[in-house]
C-alpha cells in the first residue's frame, strides 16, 4: 500500500467517524418538549333530599359555576350539565361523577395555574348550594 492510498483511507475514517460524532451530538441535544393537560376537573358529590337521604338513582340536570371567591365574586365559568345537552349527572344511590369542562358547549377554559376557584352547584330548579367548595389541586 502507497502513502496516498493510506491518506485516502484515513481522510474516508475522519470522515465517517465526523458524521457519527454529528448524528451522536444532535441526538444529545434536549429538545423541549410539554404534554398538553386535560382541562377537565372530576368532581364527585352526593345528592340528597331535605331528610338527608339519597336521591333515586336516575339522571339530574346540574349547573356548576366557577366564581374567585367563596360569596359574590365574578362568575368565571358556567358548565351546563344537562339532558337539553345530552351530559345530565348520573346518579347511584345519590352517588354522582361527572367532568367539569365535559360536553357539548362547556369547554373550561381557565387557568389552571391559579388556585383560587370556588364552585357553586345548581340541581334542577334548586338555588345554588351553599356554601361554595373551594377547587385545589392535588400534587
Amino acid at each position: 500500500m502507497n502513502v496516498k492510498s493510506i491518506v485516502n483511507h484515513l481522510s474516508a475514517y475522519t470522515n465517517i467517524q465526523s458524521v457519527f460524532f454529528v448524528v451522536f451530538a444532535i441526538l444529545c441535544i434536549p429538545f423541549p418538549t410539554h404534554a398538553d393537560i386535560l382541562e377537565q376537573i372530576n368532581y364527585q358529590g352526593k345528592l340528597t333530599n331535605a331528610t338527608n337521604v339519597p336521591v333515586n338513582n336516575g339522571t339530574y340536570d346540574a349547573v356548576f359555576k366557577l366564581y374567585n371567591a367563596s360569596t359574590a365574586g365574578t362568575l368565571l365559568w358556567t358548565g351546563t350539565h344537562t339532558a337539553a345537552n345530552g351530559n345530565p349527572i348520573t346518579t347511584t344511590n345519590g352517588i354522582f361523577s361527572t367532568l367539569l369542562g365535559s360536553g357539548t358547549g362547556n369547554a373550561l377554559n381557565i387557568d389552571f395555574s391559579m388556585d383560587t376557584y370556588y364552585l357553586g352547584v345548581t340541581i334542577g330548579a334548586d338555588a345554588e348550594m351553599t356554601p361554595r367548595k373551594r377547587i385545589g389541586s392535588v400534587p
